[in-house]
C-alpha cells in the first residue's frame, strides 16, 4: 500500500541505444544474459522484445543446449497426449438452490419488447425482437405487416423526421437513390459544375501518373 513519503518508482524508458542493442543480441543470445547486461529484469526484456517483434533465430534454437532447454521448460505442467479429462461424460451439478432460478426449457421470452439503438450519426431507432436472437427495425416490421415485403434497394423512411414514430401513417417507402439525394447537401448548379470539373481533373492526374 502506498504511504505518504514513500518513493514512487517510475518505469525506466527504453532508449534508442538499448533498442538497437536488443535487436542485435536477442536473436542469438540468452535473454537472461541480455537482461543482466541491460540491467533490467528478464520479464521486461522478453516483453520489450515481443513489442519490437523480435524472435530467437533458427540457429539459436537448433543448438542442443538451447533447444533442449526450451523443450523441457514447463513439461511437468503440460497435458500428456491422450489424456482423458476427469470430468468427461459427467454432468455439472452446482447444488444448493440454483435450480430454483434456472431458465426452464421452453420458457417464453420475458425481456423488453422494444429496444432503442442510437447510431453514430445520433439517430435513434426502435428495434423489436421477431425471433430468438433476431431483432429488426420496428419501422420495417410495421411496413411489412401492413404493406407486404419491402422491395430490394428500398428503405422505410419517416415522413415527419421522427425516427421513433413508427406509426404506419408516418412511414413511406424510398429507393436508396432517392434517400441519398434527400440526405445530400444541395449546392447551386454552378458549384456542382465546379465540383464535377475538379473531380475530372483529379482523375486525369491520377490516370497520367499510372
Amino acid at each position: 500500500m502506498f504511504k505518504q513519503g514513500d518513493k514512487v518508482k517510475h518505469k525506466k524508458r527504453w532508449s534508442d541505444k538499448e533498442d538497437n542493442l536488443l535487436r542485435r543480441l536477442f536473436p542469438d543470445s540468452p535473454t537472461k544474459r541480455i537482461a543482466k547486461r541491460l540491467r533490467r529484469s528478464y520479464g521486461a526484456v522478453a516483453l520489450h522484445a515481443a513489442v519490437l517483434g523480435l524472435r530467437k533465430s533458427e540457429a539459436y534454437l537448433s543448438t542442443t543446449q538451447n533447444g533442449e532447454r526450451l523443450k523441457i521448460s514447463g513439461k511437468a505442467f503440460r497435458f500428456p497426449k491422450g489424456l482423458v479429462p476427469w470430468n468427461k461424460g459427467k454432468k455439472y451439478n452446482p447444488g444448493g438452490r440454483s435450480i430454483e432460478t434456472r431458465f426452464k426449457k421452453g420458457r417464453p421470452f420475458k425481456g423488453k419488447a422494444v429496444y432503442l439503438y442510437t447510431e453514430k450519426n445520433g439517430n435513434t431507432y426502435k428495434f423489436v425482437r421477431t425471433a430468438p436472437g433476431v431483432r429488426q427495425p420496428l419501422q420495417r416490421v410495421v411496413w411489412e405487416k401492413n404493406r407486404g415485403a419491402i422491395p430490394r434497394g428500398h428503405i422505410v423512411a419517416f415522413r415527419n423526421g421522427n425516427t421513433l414514430d413508427c406509426r404506419m401513417r408516418n412511414l413511406k417507402l424510398l429507393s436508396r437513390a432517392d434517400n441519398l439525394k434527400r440526405n445530400s447537401v444541395r449546392y447551386p448548379k454552378e458549384i456542382n459544375q465546379v465540383v464535377r470539373t475538379l473531380n475530372k481533373l483529379k482523375n486525369m492526374i491520377v490516370w497520367q501518373r499510372k
